[in-house]
């Protein structure tokens, strides 16, 4: 039994780093040995989906919930399936069926959370509070449960209640951090470095790449405004891919103009545009450019300076309460630690809008500013001036854009729905908790103080 739960484990892992053609090998090899298990035909259905093959995994998993009707586990994996098929009835009545088999089955709860409210007296928060309290859990699982009840809570407008569910998801998750994953930190002395670091390095490369990158803070509009720019035929929408992250990583940015180091540019360069074009290459469309929203690149975009000059870089940003309360409440399962704690929060906003405005003023790429509320409000206006500034001329842009059927609802912690109309309605959000975020603003304007008087040249600055 522990080596088929190894096994079973090791699929899993394969299918969340997206090797879903070897997941579908091998669960297809040990079903034809009769190893048939729930948890093997969900991982087959899965496999299935993610090799884009959705009527094959509805078939699967219809099949297996045949075999195994009360496996709340499979009721989920096939309400996924169906929400983003675009048929949300049936998903709301697959994930009811995978609480009522299995109520301590939180991802069930929550993504019934994306279709309605749940009652603060219900069911789901006598299940949810169980695991918050089971000391026997981990902290994660903990913390899964507490920042369900806290969007539960608040949607019933008990908003202290609420907020302190939050308070201690986070705290647990920060209790599971070594301290230097708990800061939003920059490179240093990169707020202080001249325009001529990030000046195009000569000779190494001529050719054009399709990046177009959005950058900012998780929660800050990126997805939406690569919705916008995936309503146009010859933009792909790809997510968060990390490409300049990647490309930077281990790199010392500043060795990289020295002039022994001109193969190892070019070699970066190369490797940026293989990665570009390969996935635009896996497309069935007739897509040309490659839009990458990872927030990780932000820190790293001096990179496109030297070596990929021509490449459009969109910056975001938002009013930082409200910001700030989307990242507190948001459960960011890896590499956002900074979110856990609110001074830590308010001193990555600092940090991160200090960047924004000096890649604006210090890159050679063309650059364009998104703020949030203009593009909630005036979501037209903004796709407008970012095809302008991409180059796209209004003919080129479908009339009718795939922004409707949204299967999800509005709440500061959900990502962007791609399919749903752009709302204004989280705008002022914040201001239910204006007291509890104090802390995060007073640690943003500290940290602003402080970033300022660290990068004014002494000449510009009044005692």
């Amino acid at each position: 039994m522990a080596a088929r739960n190894k096994r079973l484990n090791r699929l899993k892992q394969a299918l969340r780093d997206g090797h879903f053609a070897d997941v579908l090998t091998q669960t297809r090899a040990r079903l034809s040995r009769g190893e048939e298990s729930a948890a093997l035909l969900g991982l087959h259905g899965r496999a299935l989906e993610g090799l884009q093959r959705p009527d094959e995994a509805e078939a699967c998993l219809r099949d297996a919930l045949a075999r195994y009707p009360e496996d709340g586990h499979l009721h989920l994996y096939l309400g996924n399936l169906l929400e983003r098929r675009e048929q949300p009835e049936q998903a709301l009545r697959c994930f009811q069926a995978a609480t009522r088999c299995d109520p301590g089955l939180i991802s069930a709860w929550r993504a019934q959370l994306r279709h309605h409210p749940l009652p603060a007296d219900s069911q789901a928060t006598v299940s949810l509070l169980a695991h918050a309290l089971d000391n026997n859990l981990s902290p994660l699982a903990q913390a899964r449960a507490l920042f369900l009840l806290g969007q539960i809570h608040i949607e019933a407008d008990r908003d202290a209640t609420g907020f302190e569910f939050y308070r201690q998801a986070n705290r647990r998750l920060a209790g599971t951090l070594q301290s230097d994953a708990k800061e939003y930190r920059l490179p240093p002395g990169l707020l202080s470095s001249p325009r001529e670091r990030w000046a195009p390095i000569p000779g190494v490369t001529s050719t054009p790449c399709p990046l177009v990158v959005v950058a900012g803070l998780p929660r800050s509009g990126k997805s939406l405004v690569e919705a916008l720019l995936s309503r146009h035929p010859g933009l792909h929408g790809g997510g968060e891919l990390a490409l300049v992250r990647k490309a930077a990583a281990g790199l010392d940015l500043h060795g990289l103009r020295q002039p022994g180091q001109r193969e190892s540019a070019r070699q970066v360069s190369r490797q940026l545009l293989r990665a570009s074009h390969d996935i635009l290459g896996r497309q069935a469309d007739a897509s040309t450019r490659l839009v990458d929203t990872s927030p990780a690149n932000l820190p790293r975009l001096g990179l496109l300076g030297m070596l990929q000059p021509e490449v459009p870089i969109i910056l975001c940003r938002r009013e930082a309460a409200e910001l700030g309360i989307a990242l507190y409440f948001k459960h960011f399962r890896t590499g956002h630690g900074y979110s856990y704690n609110l001074a830590g929060i308010g001193r990555a906003l600092a940090r991160a809008e200090s960047l924004i405005d000096y890649w604006a003023a210090h890159l050679p790429n063309p650059v364009h500013i998104v703020d949030y509320e203009a593009l909630a409000r005036d979501p037209l206006g903004t796709a407008n001036a970012l095809y302008r500034f991409l180059g796209l001329a209004p003919d080129e842009i479908p009339a009718s854009p795939p922004l409707q059927a949204a299967t999800g609802r509005l709440f500061p912690s959900r990502s962007d729905d791609p399919r749903a109309p752009i709302s204004d309605a989280l705008l002022g959000f914040a201001q239910r908790f204006s007291s509890q975020l104090r802390p995060m603003l007073a640690a943003r304007d500290s940290e602003q103080r402080k970033l300022l008087a660290q990068n004014t040249p002494a000449e510009g600055r009044s005692d």
